[in-house]
């Protein structure tokens, strides 16, 4: 009787054994079965510049008495200073709109703004406009603009990334005159121009 309990108790380990095993394979089968998915990686952001300012002003031979130059510490500015003694006088220089970033710009708008009375209309003209660039500019790291660059700046006018355009400005003392409409005193015209360039 004691041989036939062992033996039943040897089964009942047996079959735990078999069970312990089967719960161990089991466990191990599913464990083989799982999957981890990852994605790794680095994004570079690249340099973004925005700068477009004035650059090699010229005042044209002939010019009548006067300055203009770029501001040494704000370069999207000039300023001149000039004296028209007499009909025929004119002051004229040209610079460049270079577009030294890295982001194409468009022409959002112009503004003007002057002191000119309705006499001073008779005998003072401003003018701006676009030149060809000089051949120089074609050796520069910089490519001259060379689609653009005639006729009168406008609204929508592009100026791509690392181009120049270059721009004339003048002011004339018509000679076309009356003497009556000559002036008779001195007097100051200021006269503000703007181009307010914008990411296209």
């Amino acid at each position: 009787m004691k041989r036939k309990e062992n033996s039943l108790f040897g089964n009942r380990l047996f079959l735990v054994g078999i069970f312990a095993l089967l719960v161990f394979g089991i466990s191990a089968g599913y464990s083989a079965l799982k999957t981890t998915l990852s994605i790794n990686g680095s994004t570079t952001i690249s340099k973004v510049g925005w700068d477009i300012h004035f650059e090699n002003l010229d005042v044209a031979t002939g010019s009548a008495t006067g300055t203009a130059a770029i501001d040494p510490t704000d370069k999207t500015k000039i300023t001149y200073s000039i004296t028209l003694a007499q009909p025929g006088d004119f002051y004229e220089f040209e610079t460049d709109i270079r577009n030294a970033g890295t982001l194409n710009a468009i022409l959002q708008s112009i503004e003007e703004t002057n002191t000119l009375t309705d006499e001073q209309k008779e005998y003072i003209t401003y003018s701006y406009s676009y030149t060809t660039p000089v051949a120089a500019y074609i050796a520069d790291p910089f490519t001259a603009v060379t689609d653009t660059v005639s006729g009168i700046p406008a609204k929508n006018d592009l100026l791509d990334a690392k181009k120049v355009a270059r721009l004339k400005v003048r002011i004339d003392f018509s000679d076309d005159i009356t003497p009556a409409q000559l002036p008779t005193e001195d007097s100051v015209v200021s006269f503000t121009y703007k181009l307010n360039y914008a990411q296209n």
